[in-house]
């Protein structure tokens, strides 16, 4: 008697709920939820909220590598690539042929060409603000002709990100929209606040600065980190990575291939 009595209760709870369980919310609710929690919102690039911490944890750090002035980088590995977590240093080749260091205003424009001849140019390398403390925390400022110089900038095994490495990077943390908070490092950037920079993937981005065409420096303070690719664009210039105080987002520009910018290498 007691089982029959529990089928009929049973029996009038599903008749009950039935609107409810074939409502479209309620399904694109449990759909969500499915996601979420199996990992897939993150890998399918499909975050919306930029406040959104990644659903994945990075898996174990790789082996450090050492560059050719010995400076040593940590490597973490975000999906299927291997990053350093750490700005390139290094004012030597692999080779161990020396990078030229432009220090002053009026050197750094005499590094390239422009116009049609824009091509070529000669590999520099600086401080930001020619201040030496800046290299422990955020390594030197390269021209892009230090990036495509064929005695390669990063160690062996290791290489300058393309624009399409850089995309599967940020197609992994969830697309272009919300990528760039989860690869900037929480501390130096006076964010005070998650939304725009968790650091869920370990990339530890730093806002570094950059070095104008004149020999000028920008992006102060805590404004920005920009990284060179090795995809050339136009004749005079090439593309870059861009990350921005106050925004969650990872940016695609072109500077002119005289700028000094960051370099973070990539795993062959």
């Amino acid at each position: 008697m007691e089982k029959t009595f529990a089928i009929i209760c049973f029996i009038a709870f599903l008749q009950l709920l039935s609107p409810k369980l074939g409502s479209a919310t309620f399904k694109n609710e449990m759909l969500r939820k499915s996601q979420i929690y199996s990992g897939k919102e993150i890998t399918s690039n499909k975050i919306t909220n930029p406040s959104s911490a990644a659903h994945y944890k990075p898996a174990a750090p790789c082996d450090p590598v050492t560059d050719m002035d010995g400076n040593v980088y940590h490597v973490i590995k975000i999906g299927k690539q291997c990053w350093m977590k750490e700005n390139l240093k290094t004012a030597h080749f692999r080779d161990g042929f020396a990078i030229t260091e432009m220090e002053y205003n009026n050197d750094w424009p005499l590094t390239g060409n422009h116009g049609d001849h824009a091509k070529t140019g000669r590999a520099a390398w600086c401080y930001y603000e020619r201040n030496k403390q800046n290299d422990y925390t955020y390594g030197k400022l390269y021209n892009w002709y230090a990036v495509t110089d064929s005695r390669n900038l990063c160690p062996t095994g290791w290489h300058v990100p393309s624009d399409e490495e850089f995309q599967l990077l940020s197609d992994f943390l969830g697309g272009d929209d919300s990528s760039g908070a989860h690869m900037k490092a929480i501390k130096l950037w006076g964010e005070k606040d998650g939304k725009c920079a968790d650091n869920t993937s370990g990339f530890t981005a730093l806002p570094a600065g950059i070095r104008y065409t004149n020999g000028s420096f920008g992006r102060t303070g805590s404004d920005g980190a920009d990284f060179w690719s090795s995809s050339d664009y136009r004749r005079t210039t090439s593309l870059s990575r861009i990350l921005y105080y106050g925004g969650p987002n990872l940016g695609r520009h072109d500077f002119d291939k005289r700028t000094g910018l960051s370099v973070r290498c990539v795993g062959d």
